[in-house]
């Protein structure tokens, strides 16, 4: 049910993909979950994402806890996000790390150590 909705939102179809990213939820499919906050955040809806990812987040999704980490950077909510990115790189999210040292890096956390250049 994800593949077809991920084939039908590739298509533009974006009803169709939800119709079938809801029934896939229904069935308990975490990456569902994850679609469907994609899908609201493109529309706009930050709180239904929010909503979507969470549930996925819960269950243990790392792309769900990026996205959260993401979304919690558009509110400007850094410690929240920074939050998010250290659950996601725990759970193995490459980019959670990345982005995670760039929060950290805008903080002023890494700079040069004595005596180095």
């Amino acid at each position: 049910m994800v593949n077809l909705a991920s084939l039908l939102a590739d298509r533009e179809d974006l009803a169709g993909a939800e119709q079938w990213l809801r029934l896939a939820a229904a069935a308990g499919a975490t990456e569902a979950f994850v679609g469907l906050g994609i899908l609201a955040h493109a529309g706009g809806d930050l709180d239904a994402a929010e909503t979507w990812w969470r549930q996925a987040a819960d269950a243990g999704n790392p792309t769900a806890m990026f996205n959260l980490g993401v979304l919690a950077e558009e509110r400007d909510a850094p410690t929240v996000a920074e939050d998010w990115c250290v659950r996601a790189a725990a759970a193995g999210d490459h980019e959670a790390r990345v982005n995670l040292g760039s929060l950290r890096a805008q903080r002023g956390e890494f700079g040069p150590e004595p005596g180095h250049r």
